[in-house]
């Protein structure tokens, strides 16, 4: 049975002129006014004078994030909007129909707090257990490219050959993301995402983080290190380098027989090891490392493109023409490619001088340069 929000047919393609619908491409149709009723019904945000709370764990009585409040309302982007907090998060189910900017704009009127970004499966079944009707979420797209508000991106491309980053959570409509519009839904009958005209009207559902590090203006959770402490990883090993005893050491988080890359008091060159990045590490180098990552990079075990200094051993100055086929020169930052200035002088001819072949390898361009043969 149709109603007025008929979901159940969006992306059949199906069109019900007679009862006023009209959509294609699985488009989801647009909000009407009466889209008060998301996350609670146009009252939910409704003034409270018995000093209860009104947004659950947000109001007066609790303590909460928004303790300071003078009445409930005012701990609302919108007074249709009801609060609930899950996790870490506080989030605002908000009914009135609005534009994605429209939402946008009110859910930054609370610091702090804008349209949500979903990272998680169990973050997108609560949201989807909040919602009644199609809901604007925090994504847009800008040059092919979603983006979440704060910038990070989730997806690239279309729903045919397009991707997440690694390790980003996405749930898209069957077709979506596609060209129906720019701006992110979430599409309450499927639980999932949909692209859609930035200009139709929804409801919306705003997100803010609580800040677990009050005084520390760089982090609002712990993280690796802590509150009051950077989670930075200086050698780029996935170690944080406050856990890290080894900081400058891109190989290893704990010192071996011969220390540590960067650390005082290495073992010196010569001493015997055996904790190298393979059998070929057998003596240490005086630096804090047991041999060298180029002894362990050969043509059986590394590209041709991985002639750079790589922390997984292959690559290395020292093997880089080595490393890279026959003709092909060593380039920029110890990459297989071409640099004229790196090839054979030996061209003979007017105006000839060395130069790069279409394949990357060395040759002499032709008569007054032109060319490269």
């Amino acid at each position: 049975m149709l109603t007025r929000w008929p979901a159940l047919v969006v992306g059949l393609g199906l069109s019900a002129c007679a009862q006023g619908y009209s959509w294609a491409a699985n488009l989801p149709p647009a909000a009407s006014s009466d889209a008060g009723a998301v996350g609670g019904g146009s009252d939910a945000g409704a003034d409270r004078t018995d000093g209860g709370t009104s947004p659950t764990g947000m109001g007066p009585a609790s303590g909460g994030l928004f303790a300071d409040c003078a009445k409930p309302s005012a701990c609302l982007p919108n007074p249709s909007c009801s609060g609930e907090q899950s996790g870490n998060a506080y989030y605002f189910f908000c009914g009135a129909a609005s534009t994605w900017d429209e939402a946008q704009a009110s859910c930054k009127t609370m610091p702090g707090t804008e349209l949500a970004y979903i990272e998680s499966e169990a973050e997108n079944t609560f949201v989807a257990g909040k919602i009644g009707r199609d809901t604007w979420l925090g994504g847009k797209r800008a040059a092919g490219t979603w983006s979440w508000p704060d910038g990070s991106e989730f997806w690239t491309g279309d729903a045919k050959t397009g991707k997440a980053p690694d390790g980003v959570y996405t749930t898209w409509v069957a077709d979506h993301p596609n060209d129906a519009g720019d701006c992110l839904l979430f599409f309450s009958a499927r639980k999932a995402w949909a692209a859609a005209g930035c200009a139709l009207k929804f409801g919306f559902v705003c997100k803010r983080e609580q800040d677990l590090c009050p005084d520390d203006a760089s982090k609002m959770a712990p993280g690796d290190c802590g509150c009051g402490k950077p989670d930075a990883d200086s050698d780029g090993d996935g170690t944080a380098d406050c856990k890290d005893m080894c900081p400058m050491d891109p190989h290893q988080s704990k010192p071996g027989t011969c220390g540590c890359i960067g650390a005082p008091d290495p073992a010196p060159a010569g001493t015997a090891c055996a904790d190298g990045m393979c059998a070929a590490n057998t003596k240490c180098d005086g630096k804090g490392s047991c041999g060298s990552p180029d002894e362990c990079c050969t043509k059986a075990t590394c590209l041709p493109t991985e002639c750079g200094s790589k922390p997984d051993g292959c690559g290395g100055a020292v093997l880089c023409d080595l490393m890279c086929p026959a003709g092909v020169t060593c380039g920029a930052n110890n990459t297989c490619g071409c640099v004229a200035t790196a090839c054979p002088a030996t061209c003979t001819g007017l105006g000839s001088a060395p130069c790069c072949k279409p394949d990357m390898g060395c040759g002499c361009s032709g008569l007054l340069g032109i060319g490269c043969n």
